[in-house]
């Protein structure tokens, strides 16, 4: 009967250290996610932000902030003669 109890606790301890693992495991994830949630929202004002100051970029400039929009998904108006 002790020997049953021994490995039943130790069954529940190994039982517990991987529960406490998957744990861990899932909030460090899900904080990454959120960091990297943020950090995208973040880029999205700034990209935003610098839309204000289309008409005084460079040729090059509108042509990366184009790009920057069209990687974010944003559809992005633009007359003929600037393609």
């Amino acid at each position: 009967m002790l020997k049953l109890d021994l490995n039943c606790s130790l069954y529940l301890k190994n039982l517990s250290n991987r529960y406490l693992f998957l744990l861990l495991r899932s909030i460090t994830m899900s904080s990454i996610v959120i960091e990297q949630r943020d950090r995208q929202e973040k880029i999205k004002d700034l990209v935003d932000d610098l839309g204000w100051e289309y008409q005084g970029f460079t040729q090059g400039g509108r042509e990366t902030y184009k790009e920057l929009c069209l990687l974010l998904g944003w559809k992005f108006e633009w007359e003929e003669d600037e393609r």
